[in-house]
Parts: structure tokens; sequence; C-alpha cells
């Protein structure tokens, strides 16, 4: 169990501040993965407040992912095995719920990942530009094989791994958040045949310009990517609801 301690809290809301104390914790490494928080009544002792505090507090918790609940002999509070999770589902979730047009993404989206493919260039070997490569191949065959949910999946996975070729862990989380905003508003269209064709061309040509290391080029394709897929979903979603991220979010969830 840890050995951190906290400090009496006052004023209303209590519980919002005991989860700002324990996430600021987990955050910057006071409490690691795996690490069980002290026992409710400690907190209690702790805090100076009522278990009714803790117990939202640990609610909140859970569901942003920073902390898991066990229960029986050996349970408690436990600090989640991936903090950066956490912080990517928020990141999502004020995507998704925010009021953004699709075209704000896709703006964040050409800006972000010019900066990704630069330092791939400058950064990335062998293995991880054939991870790449070896990504477009599984949605080449995914396509022919009509299997479009894994094929989109893996569409998608291939940003994520252009990110983490950086070797700079940031990338990817800010790249995931943004996935996880796309992901189902590109499904929802059902994924257009011209889509999945030109997603699968545009990430071959990017991971060939990579290879030679040519990044204005692979920043051209990559432009001309995101440009398109946006004009093809927007187009493929003009009849169902307008082009706001949030609204073909929700409704991707249905």
């Amino acid at each position: 169990m840890s050995t951190i301690t906290f400090s009496t809290l006052r004023g209303p809301r209590i519980f919002e501040k005991i989860v700002e104390h324990i996430r600021d914790a987990i955050l910057a490494g006071r409490l690691r993965p795996g690490d069980r928080l002290p026992p409710e009544r400690e907190l209690v002792r702790q805090f100076q407040v009522g278990r009714g505090a803790i117990r939202e507090a640990y609610r909140i918790l859970e569901q942003s992912g920073l902390i898991r609940i066990r229960a029986g002999n050996g349970g408690g509070a436990f600090v989640g095995g991936q903090p950066a999770e956490a912080v990517t589902r928020s990141l999502s979730d004020l995507l998704r719920f925010g009021n953004f047009e699709l075209r704000h993404i896709t703006q964040v989206r050409l800006a972000l990942e010019n900066l990704i493919v630069d330092t791939v260039v400058q950064n990335a070997g062998r293995p991880e530009l054939a991870r790449l490569a070896a990504s477009v191949e599984r949605a080449q065959r995914l396509h022919e094989e009509n299997k479009t949910e894994q094929r989109v999946e893996e569409h998608f996975n291939f940003h994520v791994l252009l990110a983490e070729a950086t070797g700079n862990p940031v990338y990817p989380l800010l790249i995931r958040a943004v996935v996880d905003i796309m992901e189902p508003v590109w499904k929802k269209t059902g994924s257009p045949e011209t889509l999945a064709r030109h997603t699968v061309a545009f990430h071959r040509k990017i991971v060939n310009h990579l290879m030679a290391g040519d990044a204005t080029r692979a920043k051209r394709e990559l432009k001309r990517h995101i440009v398109e897929a946006e004009k093809l979903i927007t187009a493929s979603s003009a009849k169902r609801a307008p082009a706001r991220v949030a609204r073909l979010t929700r409704a991707s969830s249905r």
C-alpha cells in the first residue's frame, strides 16, 4: 500500500478537491500504477471529510480510469495501469462533447501530423517504418476480405503507429484522442469504397516517402489524405446529420 499522505480539506463540493489531490498525485508519479490507496477510513482522517465525499471522489476517479476498485479480501482502491489512457480519454471526451466542427479537427490533425512526420524522418529507424508498412498491407488485406470495421481500425492504427515512430510518448497520446473521436464518425459513414481505396493508397505513398527520408512529399500526401477524407466523410454524412463532430459521434453510438 502507498505511504502517501494528504492534507485536510475545507470548502463546498469537497469531493472535487479530493479528486484533484489524488489525480495530481497519480499524474505526478507520487502514486504509481498498481499502488493501493490508503483505506477509506484513513483518507477520512487525513482529509477530515465524511465517507460520502471519499466514495464520490472514488466514483469519479474510477470512471476516468485513474483508479480501479477491487472488492473482497485484498480489495480497495488501486491506481490504474495506464494513467496516460485516462488523459487520452479526457481529451477525447472534450472533443466529443465540444461544439466543434469536423474542419476544426482536420486543422488540428494537419498541424499535429505535420510535426509528427518531421520528427519521424529525423528519428525513426527501420523497425518503426516497417511497422507502418505492415499496417498498410494489413489494411489492404482487410479491404480485400471485406472486413470493413477491422479495416477502419487499422487505418486509424496507422496514424497511432506514425505518432509512436517519433519516439515522443506525447504524440501518440494526442493522436489517440483524435482517433477516438474520428473512428466512430468514419464507421457511421459506412466507410465508402472510394474512401477505403484512397486511404490505402495515401498511406502507402506516405510510407514510401518516409523510407526515402522525404518529409516534404510525405507531408504533401498526408495533407491530401486528411483533406480528402474530410470531404468524403462530410458528403457521406450530409444526408444524416450536420458536419458537427459532436453530433456525428453521438449518432454513431446509437
